[in-house]
C-alpha cells in the first residue's frame, strides 16, 4: 500500500466519496420517495372515497327528482284515478326507460298498486311509508345497495311514487380512480362507521358515511392495494438509480481526470528528485503548476541550486586536498572505523612498498607490519590510532618490517572526522640512527665525566677541611670556587645522563615512601654553595602535616635540585627563593617562588621543552625544566609556571600516598 500513487489514492478517495454520497441519496431518496408516494396513494384513496359520495348524492337527489317528476304527471295522477293498472304498468315501464331509473312503483296505503314491468326484482317498496329518500340493502345474490326516493302524488296523499336506483360501486368510481386500480366498495352504516386508515392487509383506505333521513345510511369505502403503491414506486426508483449511477460515474470519470491532474505535479517534482538523487544537479526543476506545486517546485530547485554549489566547492576543496596531500613529504594514509585504510597518498605507498590498489581495503596493522614487542604486536595493545579516538591525537614511534628492510617510523594520528581518521607517517630511520649514536656518545662521555668528577668534588671537600684551619682566606675561596665549578658541572652531567634515559626509555620508577622534608632539605644542601656564592637565601615553608607521595626519592630530589638551580640562574643576588607546599584529600602540591625577572609572554607552556631557550633569558642548555615536568608526569603529576610581573613560581602536583 506504500507504493501506492497518489493519483490512484486519490482517485480511490473519490470513489468512495461517490458511492458515499450516492448510497446515502439512495437511501435517503428512496425513503422521501416512499414517504411521498404513500402520503400521494392516501391523498387519491381519500379523494377517490369523497368522488364516490358526491356521485352517490348526487345518483340519490336524481332519484328524488325523478320521484317528483313521476309525482306530479298529469297521466300517472289520471291512470291512478282511473285504476287502470295494465296502462299504469306501461306507464312505468316507459318512465323507467326514460328516466335511467332500476325500477319504479305507485304505492297505496302499504300495497303496490303498480310497478314496472321490466324493472328490478321487489324492492319491498310496499312498505314505502316515508317521505324522500333512503338506502336500501336487498340480500341475495342480485341484491345489493339501492337509493329510492318516495314523493306522494298530487292528487292523493296516501299514495306515492317511487323510483329506485341500484347504486353500483363501479359506476361510482371516477375515472382517475379507475387507473389508480382504486376499488370502491359499500357497506351499510351499521357495519361499519366512517373511519379511515389502513387496512390489516396492509392496504390503504378511506371510509365516508352517507345517511338518509330516517338516520340510516351506507357507507363508501374506496382502498388501493400496497402493492400497487410499491409497483407505481418501482418505475420512479429505477430512474432515480440510473440518474444517481450516471452521475457517479461522471463523478469518478471527473476525479479520475482531477486525480491525474493534482497528481502530475507531483510527478514530476518526484522525477526531478530522483535526477538530483542520481547526480544530475545541472537540470532546472520544472515549475509545476498550483500555488503548492509552484512554491515546492521553487523550494526544490533552491535546494538543487545549493547542492551544486556545495558540491561544487566539495571538489575543488577535495582536488586541492589530494593535491595538498600528494605534494607533502610525509606519508598520508586513512582509515575507517575498523582500521581499514580508505585513502593513501602517493609518498605513503613509496614508503611502504606497496601499491595504492593493494592496500586499499586492508587492516593498517596488516601493511604497516609494526615489529612485535615482547612477542605482542602493537597494534593489539598500544596502537595510537585507538589512543587518539579517546586523547584527540597520539605520537608513537614504531620499527616497521617493510620489504625495503627494518624502518624507524614517527606515526602521527589526528583524532577521528567522522568515520575517517588520518594518519602521518615519518620516515626517521636516519635520524633514530644518528639520535642513538649520539646518546650512545652523550652516555659514555658523560659516565667517563661523572666518575673523576665524583673523585674530584670529594677531593675539594678534603681540602676545604684542611684550608679552614690552616688555609688563608685566598686560598679558601679559591677551594669554594672550584666546588661550585664542580656541582655544576656535575649536575650538568647529570642532566644529559637522564635527558638520555628519558628519551631511550630505559629510565625506571623504584617507588618508595617519600618525605617531600628530606627532598628539599637534600636538594637545598646540594645547591648550597651556589646559592652562598650569589648570597641567595632559601626560605622553606612546609606544613609539618605534609602527607608522603608515592615515587622515586633520587628522582623527585633532581626535580628539587633543577627547580633550585633555576630559581638561583633567574633570581638577584641577595634575593629569597621561596618554597612552600599544601595538602588536599588525595593530592598535594609544592612550589618554588623567585624573584628573578619571571617568564617572558607566551613561554609559558615552552618552557617545558627540551633545549628550550628563552631569547630573552639566554642562559643554560634548556634540560632542566623538560626533566622536571618528564619526571613529574611519569610519577602521575603536573608541573606548571605563573609570572607575575617579576618573578616566576614553578608549581608541582603530586598524588598524594593514601595513609594506612
Amino acid at each position: 500500500m506504500r507504493n501506492v500513487p497518489l493519483g490512484a489514492w486519490l482517485s480511490i478517495l473519490n470513489l468512495a466519496l461517490a458511492l458515499l454520497v450516492a448510497g446515502g441519496l439512495a437511501l435517503t431518496a428512496n425513503s422521501v420517495f416512499h414517504r411521498l408516494a404513500l402520503e400521494n396513494a392516501r391523498s387519491r384513496v381519500e379523494l377517490a372515497a369523497v368522488a364516490a359520495q358526491d356521485r352517490l348524492e348526487r345518483t340519490a337527489q336524481e332519484t328524488l327528482t325523478d320521484a317528483r317528476l313521476l309525482a306530479e304527471r298529469p297521466t300517472l295522477l289520471r291512470l291512478v284515478s282511473m285504476g287502470s293498472r295494465s296502462e299504469l304498468r306501461s306507464f312505468l315501464a316507459q318512465f323507467r326507460a326514460t328516466s335511467g331509473s332500476d325500477s319504479c312503483a305507485i304505492v297505496s296505503r302499504g300495497e303496490i298498486l303498480a310497478d314496472d314491468p321490466g324493472g328490478s326484482e321487489r324492492l319491498g317498496l310496499e312498505h314505502t311509508d316515508w317521505e324522500g329518500r333512503r338506502f336500501l340493502e336487498v340480500p341475495g345474490e342480485r341484491g345489493g345497495f339501492y337509493v329510492a326516493a318516495s314523493v306522494p302524488l298530487a292528487n292523493d296523499a296516501e299514495s306515492a311514487a317511487v323510483v329506485a336506483r341500484k347504486l353500483d360501486p363501479v359506476v361510482l368510481r371516477s375515472a382517475e380512480s379507475a387507473e389508480d386500480e382504486i376499488s370502491i366498495r359499500l357497506e351499510p352504516a351499521r357495519a361499519a362507521l366512517g373511519s379511515s386508515g389502513d387496512g390489516t392487509d396492509g392496504s390503504l383506505r378511506s371510509r365516508r358515511v352517507v345517511a338518509d333521513p330516517s338516520g340510516a345510511g351506507i357507507v363508501i369505502e374506496s382502498s388501493l392495494p400496497r402493492a400497487a403503491v410499491d409497483l407505481a414506486l418501482t418505475p420512479l426508483q429505477a430512474r432515480f438509480a440510473a440518474v444517481t449511477a450516471v452521475a457517479s460515474l461522471i463523478a469518478v470519470a471527473l476525479g479520475l481526470v482531477g486525480a491525474r491532474a493534482l497528481s502530475r505535479p507531483f510527478r514530476v517534482l518526484s522525477d526531478a528528485a530522483r535526477r538530483i538523487a542520481s547526480g544530475d544537479l545541472s537540470s532546472p526543476v520544472p515549475r509545476t503548476s498550483g500555488a503548492e506545486g509552484r512554491a515546492l517546485s521553487s523550494v526544490m530547485d533552491d535546494m538543487r541550486a545549493k547542492v551544486l554549489s556545495v558540491t561544487t566547492e566539495l571538489r575543488h576543496r577535495e582536488a586541492e586536498a589530494r593535491a595538498l596531500l600528494e605534494g607533502i613529504v610525509e606519508g598520508v594514509f586513512a582509515v575507517d572505523g575498523e582500521r581499514r585504510i580508505r585513502y593513501l597518498n602517493r609518498q605513503a605507498a613509496i614508503l611502504l612498498g606497496r601499491e595504492v590498489e593493494d592496500v586499499v581495503g586492508q587492516f593498517c596493522g596488516d601493511v604497516l607490519c609494526p615489529v612485535a614487542r615482547d612477542g605482542v604486536r602493537p597494534c593489539d595493545v598500544a596502537c595510537p590510532i585507538i589512543h587518539a579516538r579517546s586523547r584527540g591525537s597520539s605520537r608513537a614511534v614504531e620499527h616497521l618490517q617493510l620489504a625495503s628492510g627494518r624502518r624507524t617510523i614517527v606515526i602521527t594520528s589526528a583524532p577521528p572526522a567522522g568515520a575517517t581518521q588520518v594518519q602521518i607517517l615519518r620516515d626517521e630511520t636516519d635520524i633514530e640512527a644518528a639520535r642513538r649514536a649520539r646518546d650512545v656518545v652523550l652516555a659514555n662521555v658523560s659516565h667517563e665525566l661523572k666518575t673523576p668528577l665524583s673523585g674530584q668534588l670529594a677531593s675539594i671537600e678534603l681540602l676545604q677541611d684542611e684550608l679552614s684551619e690552616t688555609g688563608t682566606p685566598a686560598a679558601r675561596e679559591l677551594a669554594m670556587s672550584l666546588q661550585r665549578s664542580t656541582i655544576r658541572l656535575a649536575r650538568l652531567i647529570d642532566n644529559l645522563l637522564e635527558s638520555v634515559r628519558i628519551e631511550t626509555g630505559r629510565r625506571s620508577i623504584r617507588r618508595q615512601a617519600v618525605d617531600l622534608h628530606s627532598v628539599v632539605e637534600e636538594a637545598h644542601s646540594t645547591l648550597l654553595p651556589l646559592l652562598l656564592q650569589r648570597g641567595q637565601t632559601v626560605d622553606v615553608d612546609l606544613p609539618a602535616s605534609l602527607p608522603e607521595v608515592d615515587g622515586d626519592p633520587v628522582q623527585l630530589t633532581q626535580v628539587m635540585v633543577n627547580l633550585l638551580a633555576n630559581a638561583n640562574r633567574f633570581a638577584p643576588d641577595d634575593s629569597v627563593i621561596r618554597v612552600g607546599a599544601a595538602s588536599g584529600v588525595e593530592i598535594m602540591t609544592i612550589w618554588v617562588e623567585d624573584d628573578g625577572p619571571g617568564i617572558p609572554p607566551g613561554e609559558e607552556r615552552s618552557v617545558f621543552d627540551r633545549f628550550h631557550r628563552s631569547v630573552e633569558l639566554s642562559n643554560g642548555m634548556g634540560l632542566g625544566l623538560w626533566i622536571v615536568k618528564s619526571i613529574v608526569e611519569s610519577h602521575d603529576g603536573s608541573v606548571s609556571v605563573s609570572s607575575e610581573r617579576t618573578g616566576a613560581r614553578f608549581t608541582i602536583t603530586l598524588p598524594a600516598r593514601a595513609r594506612r
